[in-house]
């Protein structure tokens, strides 16, 4: 039974029992008498393997814990782990994955718990877990400096998980920490620039993200074209919020040419956006050619929200140039495809719209109207509300 020597075995149950702040009587309560604890922890007794299962349970520690120093002890935990997170990797078994990452929380930063981390953030399904496990995480690379290379990507995989959950705020400070660091790489610190400049916009402060999304552009330079896109696709979008048109233009007819080819729904998504700068400006036999291409890219695949989306600004369009009868079509179109869908800020936009076409119309609501629009409401109830989504025109960060 002897791994370690007795002393060294006496000690460590010395050390667990006064963490857990017990006495000896208490360790030995029922089982053994005082006098026989003091004598194992004094190096006077050697205990047989059956008396030192019993202590540890009591102690609510595996046995290997007295028995392995902790050096070898972690050095077993950390091949356990590696052997997990390879089958689970290669089987594609997250629960694998997971329990490599829950054998190395508490060891000190190792590229395996890194690799595990970042697996964990492209494939848990469940955000609360995964945004537990991404706070422990940060807090671990944060507390030990980690200077692993992929380290930071798992704080931008947290920044990026907060920005999907609504939480802007916290995922600005925790990109602000990023670049604040001094150790990201060029690209790294590009891409977190953009991410704070989309997060700036989708907290309605489009003032202080296009200065953000100027330096992440100055910083991409020409090496890396989908970041220069998505930075003038942000620019686009947070000049138009601010009603200067022409740089709205400028920056996404810009980012259009640069997406082709390389990101398709991207493209399609900054065409959808020129078509509403287009409107804006007056155009609108531009406009709605520019929309209806995006709608049709939608529609083949298969995004139904965005669908929605692009035909809230084709009824808008439509009825602009005085075409009520295309512009409810739009508007029905729209909330048929809302429908299918949990985004409560395109459903109260298209109602409102549809409430203002009919109006316009001289005509009234029917029932079969209110029908589907009275059913939604009851499915979103039922499934735990729904959700008042950004800007459909607002940039998602660049995902690691």
């Amino acid at each position: 039974m002897a791994t370690a020597s007795p002393i060294t075995v006496g000690q460590r149950i010395r050390h667990l029992r006064e963490q857990r702040h017990l006495t000896q009587a208490q360790l030995a309560h029922g089982l053994f008498d005082r006098s026989y604890i003091s004598q194992i922890e004094s190096g006077t007794a050697i205990p047989p393997l059956q008396t030192l299962e019993l202590l540890c349970v009591r102690l609510n520690v595996p046995v290997s814990s007295v028995l392995m120093d902790p050096a070898r002890r972690n050095q077993s935990l950390q091949h356990r782990a590696r052997i997990n997170l390879r089958q689970g990797i290669q089987s594609q078994s997250i629960d694998q994955v997971r329990l490599a990452w829950e054998l190395l929380v508490d060891q000190p930063v190792t590229p395996d718990f890194v690799e595990a981390t970042l697996y964990l953030s492209q494939h848990e399904s469940q955000n609360d877990r995964l945004l537990y496990m991404l706070q422990r995480a940060a807090l671990k690379i944060l507390g030990e400096g980690s200077d692993l290379e992929d380290s930071i990507d798992v704080l931008i995989a947290l920044g990026n998980n907060y920005f999907h959950a609504r939480q802007f705020l916290n995922a600005l400070s925790v990109y602000q920490a990023i670049v604040e660091d001094g150790k990201p790489s060029i690209q790294t610190q590009a891409r977190v620039y953009f991410n704070m400049g989309s997060s700036y916009y989708a907290l309605d402060r489009s003032a202080e993200a296009i200065p953000t999304y100027e330096l992440a552009l100055d910083l991409a330079g020409g090496e890396w074209p989908n970041l220069l896109a998505a930075c003038h696709h942000g620019l686009g979008v947070a000049y138009r919020s601010l009603g200067d048109l022409t740089q709205a233009y400028h920056h996404t007819a810009l980012a259009i040419n640069l997406y082709t080819g390389s990101d398709t729904l991207k493209h399609f998504q900054a065409v959808h956006n020129l078509g509403v700068i287009l409107r804006e400006q007056g155009a609108l036999e531009m406009s709605e050619h520019h929309l209806l291409r995006a709608w049709q890219h939608y529609e083949a695949a298969g995004r139904c929200e965005l669908v929605a989306s692009v035909c809230e600004e084709l009824a808008k369009t439509s009825l602009q140039a005085g075409r009520l009868v295309d512009a409810a079509t739009w508007c029905r179109k729209g909330l048929d495809a809302v429908y299918q869908t949990n985004e409560g800020g395109a459903f109260a936009r298209l109602l409102e719209l549809q409430l203002h076409i009919l109006a316009e119309a001289g005509q009234t609501v029917q029932n079969e109207d209110l029908k589907p629009v009275v059913d939604y409401l009851v499915r979103i109830h039922c499934c735990g509300g729904i959700s008042v989504n950004v800007s459909p025109h607002s940039p998602p960060p660049t995902e690691p």
